[in-house]
């Protein structure tokens, strides 16, 4: 695993200031509920340091890279170039850093969409981008208080947020963000009747 100072620099390679300084917040917040959740905190350190890392590319080079190594599983997602830098980050942490956990590589495919059946890691990573400081979301410290407890309690309350933002500026809303919180959703429900009985 490459140490924390080579990562920084790598960064300096494809991501602005501004962008870099994001990735920082998520990368502590991240190591921060790790520890609290018993995940080994530099994984999670690692994904949020390096979740953006393909954010600041153009949409032609995110589309020619998703094209040419196949990295997309819907044609929607070449609509949407925004979705389109989870894989390509996740290819360029494995193949450019050699970076080869699938748990970190996981976690940074779906830290925009999430999807049923993530792992803790990936449940980290998705929240930690969500409620980093600077996003300023309201009830923020309310629902981080949420995650150092229940990540898939959390999981629910961010995906609630981030379809209702999306349905009240009449955007489109990828499928699978609908299949994460009906997921999620459903293991809340099931956990609250296992604790009835």
């Amino acid at each position: 695993m490459l140490q924390t100072a080579q990562l920084e620099n790598i960064l300096k390679k494809y991501l602005s200031d501004q962008r870099i300084a994001h990735s920082r917040r998520v990368a502590n917040l991240a190591r921060d509920m790790a520890e609290r959740h018993g995940i080994e905190w530099h994984k999670a350190y690692t994904a949020g340091l390096l979740h953006d890392i393909a954010r600041d590319m153009e949409k032609e080079e995110l589309v020619y890279i998703v094209k040419e190594h196949d990295l997309y599983h819907d044609p929607m997602e070449l609509d949407m170039p925004i979705l389109l830098h989870t894989h390509v980050g996740a290819w360029i942490v494995e193949n450019e850093l050699g970076i080869k956990d699938e748990t970190i590589l996981e976690a940074i495919r779906l830290h925009t969409l999430a999807a049923p059946q993530m792992d803790n890691l990936a449940k980290i990573l998705y929240i930690a981008d969500m409620l980093e400081p600077e996003r300023n979301l309201p009830g923020a410290d309310e629902l981080l208080e949420t995650a150092m407890d229940d990540l898939d309690k959390a999981m629910v309350h961010c995906l609630n947020s981030t379809l209702k933002y999306l349905i009240d500026n009449g955007m489109i809303i990828h499928p699978l963000s609908v299949e994460a919180r009906n997921y999620f959703l459903k293991r809340l429900e099931s956990d609250s009747f296992c604790q009835i009985f």
